[in-house]
């Protein structure tokens, strides 16, 4: 029931995007090849480069605008307060930008994304109770954040379907599916 009046909110939002592009930033494809051995693609294989969701999205600067502005969002969420504690911002912004530079190019295959997810929230989950609930209302502020940029609907709904899968990390076992 949570999950189909999420997606009824993230569907309403949605619907009311508009746009936005800037200029794509090659350094961040060789920065992903460095640190997740991700091959930058070259000569035919970069034009299926430039048609990444991370391009559509305006590439490398407009990701790091949305990024600081969806953390604005969330240091705004009172039921999100407790997992900010004591935690450098610069450097939570680095890893979001990190994955979402590879979420919205191409997750290597050897990479177990909920598992992932799941390990690095462990101790907010386990210790702090970070929930569904809690992604519930992340995942809202990264559509707004998506619809204040004008992020057309088509890439809204793409990038939606990236984070979505990932609700599961944050229920409890025997909840997930």
């Amino acid at each position: 029931m949570k999950l189909l009046l999420l997606v009824t909110t993230l569907a309403y939002i949605l619907l009311t995007a508009g746009n936005f592009s800037s200029a794509f930033s090659p350094p961040l494809h060789v920065q992903c090849s460095a640190k997740y051995g991700m091959p930058m693609a070259t000569g035919k294989d970069a034009a299926v480069v430039k048609e990444t969701l991370l391009v559509r999205l305006g590439g490398e600067p407009a990701l790091r605008a949305a990024v600081d502005l969806f953390y604005d969002k969330l240091l705004q969420q009172k039921s999100l307060f407790k997992f900010f504690k004591g935690v450098s911002m610069d450097r939570l912004k680095d890893h979001q930008y990190d994955f979402m530079a590879i979420a919205f190019t191409e997750i290597p295959n050897d990479l177990n994304v909920l598992e992932l997810i799941r390990t690095k929230h462990s101790r907010m989950i386990d210790d702090l109770g970070m929930d569904e609930n809690h992604f519930d209302t992340v995942a809202g502020q990264f559509v707004e954040t998506l619809k204040e940029l004008k992020v057309p609907q088509t890439e809204i709904d793409e990038a939606v379907a990236v984070v979505l899968p990932l609700r599961a990390a944050f229920m409890k076992e025997e909840e997930a599916p």
